[in-house]
């Protein structure tokens, strides 16, 4: 049945949504804030990883958020303020951050990251958009035994939900990456993972819905909903009100914002990271990695090489941290002693918001009571890996079509 559809928020998440829901006859209209170039998704570090089945509330997350939490330079940092919504948050996160939680996620996390994987190549294969996409897995070099042993335990969870994990020798991890000289004492392979460029594969998909007729609206700051008799009437912007017959909400670390102006609780919080990318680095490495000691990303993306990394829960704030920046080229130089301090001379430091639900996992389906008013947010550091995915099972929700995935897991009102 086809129908007028307005997706707030145009990341990666509102863009798949938009993809699937033309195709199969719905007049779509999206709406951003931003330009759909500068927002969550084109920053990150462009892992597709399936291999990340623990949920961000896991066992222990309480224990090293706490002792990194009011350090600035860590790799997790809350930003001190008072804000009844944080607590929230963190209560709940507190409530969720167990093993019961993680054995009862992770399978779903993993079903999801795996359909998602397919939906994107999908995409890639159908539009013929060239992303750099590839298919090198996923490395976490490690340089103490202490962490290689969190990270060896954590890929048991992998394992468990069928995952192709190695573990390598600290040899095996240099001769990955050779001209890198990487000092470690081994690390964990999944070679199932892919990465792309976001950039690049967002700015395609845009173009490619705007062929398909796909109405794009940047630019448009979403002020509010109006609800009435169990239904979304009206959504203000700052160009004006929009009416259409099924809203989806997309808008990542604003959603919960937006749901408070119709009497609703969503408790999402904006994690901060940073990104850098070099045009032309003196080395470009053959395989991404993550730096598991320190939580810091390196991925090649075609010539350009891209550094990510940081988890900073603070508010609605995207201005950079100078102290956390630092942080993140300290570790590379450490780390990586073929990039100089120089090789980032004049490189602006990119900030984004990934969108945390307390429990870990995303947002996905009908609102229950509001009968045109459905969720695709709250995917965190997943956002590309579970965009496609999430985009396509919101298609299935709105043709009335059985889902290819179950979706209790991801229930939109599950923190009523």
């Amino acid at each position: 049945m086809s129908s007028s559809v307005l997706i707030i928020g145009g990341g990666v998440v509102g863009q798949s949504c938009a993809w699937f829901l033309q195709r199969t006859g719905h007049a779509v209209t999206l709406v951003d804030q931003g330009d759909l170039i500068s927002n969550c998704s084109t920053g990150n570090a462009g892992y597709i990883c399936p291999s990340h089945v623990v949920p961000l509330a896991a066992p222990g997350m309480v224990r090293k958020g706490l002792r990194m939490m009011f350090d600035p330079r860590a790799p997790f940092y809350i930003r001190p303020r008072i804000d009844p919504v944080l607590w929230r948050w963190t209560w709940l996160f507190l409530r969720h951050a167990n093993h019961r939680h993680l054995m009862a996620s992770r399978e779903a996390l993993a079903r999801l990251s795996l359909y998602s994987q397919q939906s994107l190549e999908a995409i890639l294969q159908e539009t013929g958009i060239d992303a750099a996409y590839e298919r090198e897995g996923l490395l976490m070099a490690c340089r103490s035994k202490k962490h290689l042993a969190e990270e060896c335990a954590e890929s048991e969870h992998a394992k468990a939900v069928g995952m192709a994990v190695e573990i390598l020798s600290a040899e095996a991890v240099r001769e990955m990456n050779p001209d890198l000289d990487l000092d470690t004492v081994g690390g964990v392979w999944y070679p199932g993972d892919t990465h792309f460029s976001p950039g690049r594969y967002l700015s395609g998909l845009q173009a490619a819905l705007e062929r398909s007729g796909v109405q794009i609206l940047p630019d448009t700051r979403v002020t509010g909903m109006e609800e009435r008799g169990g239904r979304i009437v009206s959504v203000q912007t700052g160009g004006g009100e929009i009416q259409a017959d099924e809203v989806i909400l997309s808008s990542g670390a604003w959603s919960g914002e937006l749901m408070r102006s119709i009497g609703l609780r969503l408790p999402v919080q904006g994690a901060k990271g940073y990104s850098f990318t070099l045009e032309h680095p003196p080395v470009l490495p053959r395989h991404p990695f993550i730096l598991a000691d320190h939580k810091v990303a390196v991925t090649p993306m075609g010539d350009r090489l891209r550094f990510a990394g940081t988890l900073e829960l603070a508010g609605h704030d995207l201005s950079i941290n100078p102290v956390r920046v630092e942080r993140i080229l300290e570790v590379v130089r450490e780390c990586l002693p073929a990039f100089r301090e120089y090789d980032f001379s004049g490189i602006q430091p990119w900030s984004g918001l990934r969108p945390c639900s307390p429990d870990g996992l995303p947002y996905i389906g009908r609102w229950p009571g509001m009968h045109n008013l459905t969720l695709a947010t709250g995917h965190a550091m997943l956002g590309m890996t579970l965009g496609a995915g999430t985009g396509q099972l919101i298609a299935d929700i709105l043709n009335e079509e059985e889902p290819h995935l179950p979706l209790a897991p991801f229930r939109a009102d599950r923190f009523r």
